[in-house]
């Protein structure tokens, strides 16, 4: 919800309501893609890093690496998991999971030469890609625990997500959208001295199929808390 005054309308160089129109549909967006995440990190088929056997005890040097990818990937074919279209399951990683992945000398090894080489290559966009079978997605939204860890160590999920595992939807008759009331538009302001715009949504998530999603849990060398 943001308010704003009759005198930042008509004093402001900018077009104000159109930025606040901008910037509630971006936190529209991403308060709904964290919603689906938390509903999704709450599945039940997980696999925690190197030797933890909880989330307890996923501790500093406990990463995601090739070595994971490969678990994960096994994890969902051995449950005859269905990739998306393209032939490849999903991975939706925080950005910094990205970037010790790019410490790892297998996949560097596999983008060096197996990859096509020149200005598109992963090395040099820093875009993941595609590796065993498994499209990466980065997201700020990836789920962290923090300081849930071994020794306070900060815990990542890592989402490997096959084909038709979850669904969304939003109530049709409630579905997301903006409202704006402006100055004046209300008995609690006879002088016109305020307006209001905000949102709303009817939005649910839900696993479909545990069996085509696989949580990892791993920190990674940029946890504060490592």
């Amino acid at each position: 919800m943001v308010d704003g005054s009759d005198l930042v309308s008509t004093q402001s160089i900018d077009n104000v309501l159109t930025e606040v129109a901008d910037l509630l549909g971006e936190n529209m967006g991403n308060t709904l893609d964290i919603i689906d995440r938390e509903i999704l990190v709450a599945g039940t088929t997980v696999q925690y890093s190197s030797t933890a056997g909880s989330r307890a005890q996923v501790g500093s040097g406990m990463f995601m690496d090739a070595a994971e990818i490969r678990e994960a990937v096994r994890t969902l074919k051995r449950a005859n998991a269905k990739p998306h279209s393209g032939g490849r399951f999903i991975a939706v990683v925080h950005p910094d999971t990205v970037a010790d992945l790019f410490g790892d000398g297998d996949i560097l090894d596999a983008f060096q030469f197996a990859e096509t080489r020149g200005g598109g290559n992963p090395i040099f966009t820093g875009e993941l890609g595609s590796y065993l079978g498994v499209r990466f997605v980065e997201s700020t939204n990836a789920k962290i625990w923090a300081s849930a860890g071994l020794s306070g160590a900060d815990v990542y999920a890592t989402l490997f997500i096959g084909a038709n595992s979850y669904g969304i939807t939003e109530l049709t008759a409630q579905s997301a959208q903006t409202y704006f009331v402006p100055a004046g538009g209300d008995h609690t302001d006879p002088l016109a001295q305020s307006w209001r715009n905000g949102w709303k949504a009817a939005h649910v998530a839900v696993i479909l199929d545990q069996n085509n999603m696989v949580r990892l849990e791993h920190n990674n060398s940029i946890s504060l808390s490592a």
